[in-house]
C-alpha cells in the first residue's frame, strides 16, 4: 500500500491524494468530540457560531477537537468534551458518556467523531467561547428543536444535529 501525497498542508489540516481520491485529514487533534447535553426536565443545549466555510452562522451541538494544544495532547476524549462544553455553553457536566463513534464526511475527510452525553449539568459561567470565538447558546426542549432549526432560515444546520436528537430520545 502507497503513502498518500500530501497535496497541500496548513497549520490545522492537510489535503491528500490517495490515487486519484483528494481528502482532508486533520493534522493536529486527534478526534472530535460531538456533546449532547440533556437536562433531567427534556431539555438541551445548540450553539450557534459564524463558520467561514460555510459563510453563515451554524446551529450544532457543542463540538471540538481533542488533543488540540500543546498542552492538552495527553487529553482524553470525555476531558475534552467537558471542557468544550463548559467554554461554549458555561454549563459543566457531571456525567459525561461515549455513546458511539462515526465518519463525519467520509468521501471527503478521514475525520471520525465521537457522540459524548453529557448529563446532570450544571451552569458555571455564560460561555461564549475562547479566544476571539462568539458563540451564542441556545437551551430548549428537545421536542422543539426540529421545529425550530427550520424556522432558523439565516442559518445553517450541522446535520450532525439530527443524528444526535436520535441519541437524545427524539
Amino acid at each position: 500500500m502507497n503513502k498518500p501525497e500530501t497535496l497541500c498542508r496548513g497549520q490545522w489540516l492537510a489535503l491528500l491524494n490517495d490515487h486519484g481520491w483528494e481528502y482532508v485529514q486533520r493534522i493536529r487533534g486527534h478526534a472530535v468530540a460531538i456533546i449532547l447535553p440533556r437536562f433531567a426536565n427534556g431539555d438541551t443545549l445548540l450553539v450557534e457560531q459564524y463558520r467561514p466555510a460555510m459563510g453563515q452562522p451554524c446551529l450544532e451541538f457543542p463540538a471540538g477537537l481533542v488533543g488540540d494544544e500543546a498542552d492538552k495532547t495527553a487529553e482524553s476524549l470525555l476531558q475534552a468534551a467537558g471542557r468544550e462544553l463548559l467554554e461554549e455553553t458555561g454549563y459543566r457536566a457531571a456525567r459525561l458518556r461515549r455513546l458511539f463513534q462515526g465518519a463525519s464526511t467520509p468521501g471527503m475527510s478521514s475525520e471520525r467523531v465521537d457522540f459524548v452525553l453529557a448529563e446532570d449539568l450544571h451552569r458555571e459561567h455564560a460561555g461564549g467561547g475562547v479566544d476571539d470565538e462568539q458563540i451564542l447558546t441556545h437551551r430548549m426542549p428537545i421536542a422543539e428543536v426540529p421545529k425550530w432549526l427550520q424556522s432558523r432560515g439565516d442559518c445553517c444546520v450541522d446535520a450532525k444535529v439530527y443524528a444526535g436528537l436520535w441519541w437524545l430520545g427524539f
